[in-house]
């Protein structure tokens, strides 16, 4: 029996694309938004203000909402961890995906974010080793491991796609598209 798994996880791509891109464009399945009012806004790790500030957001920033936590916004960031904005420096707002961008600086953008990804891994690894020769990492290396990663990337991810003047909701479509275009590259399973 041949293997289905590359036509499967193809499929399975094409969908999330999808999904991602009628939710960012069509105005009946728009998701919520916030739009950031002040400079220099902290993206805290929890909801509160003693909680650590993981990265700075600037005014005209755009976030998707995941929810309102008291007098917090709960936000997806590019790690897929909850972060939070206090309501005082952010308001409920529209946000359109418009990708008008030519192929070249799409791909340009995508290795941009790869390397992101990648300059993240290696300093989180850095202070935090996975590979023991020994043993292999403890529970608590791996866990400071992952946070630092999460963190990491919610702020070098922000901070390049600002420097790109796209807004943050975006990285999921650069992220889906980058996605498929790897499984086409996959040959498909012979019949």
């Amino acid at each position: 029996m041949k293997s289905m798994t590359t036509p499967i996880l193809r499929t399975i791509g094409i969908l999330v694309a999808t999904a991602v891109s009628l939710t960012l464009t069509h105005p009946c399945l728009a998701l919520e938004y916030i739009r950031i009012r002040s400079n220099a806004v902290n993206i805290r790790e929890a909801p509160d203000t003693k909680a650590a500030s993981i990265a700075k957001a600037s005014e005209g920033d755009i976030f998707e909402l995941i929810r309102e936590d008291g007098d917090w916004y709960s936000i997806e960031m590019f790690s897929g961890v909850p972060r939070f904005v206090h309501m005082d420096h952010a308001e409920k707002t529209e946000f359109r995906l418009d990708i008008t961008m030519p192929p070249d600086a799409h791909a340009a953008t995508v290795e941009v974010l790869k390397s992101i990804r990648a300059k993240a891994r290696r300093e989180a690894d850095a202070l935090y080793p996975l590979r023991n020769a020994d043993e292999g990492p403890t529970s608590s290396q791996f866990d400071l491991n992952s946070k630092l990663l999460n963190e990491l990337l919610d702020r070098y991810m922000l901070e390049a796609l600002r420097n790109k003047n796209l807004q943050p909701p975006m990285y999921w479509y650069f992220v889906v598209e980058d996605e498929i275009a790897e499984m086409e590259k996959t040959p498909a399973a012979t019949q």
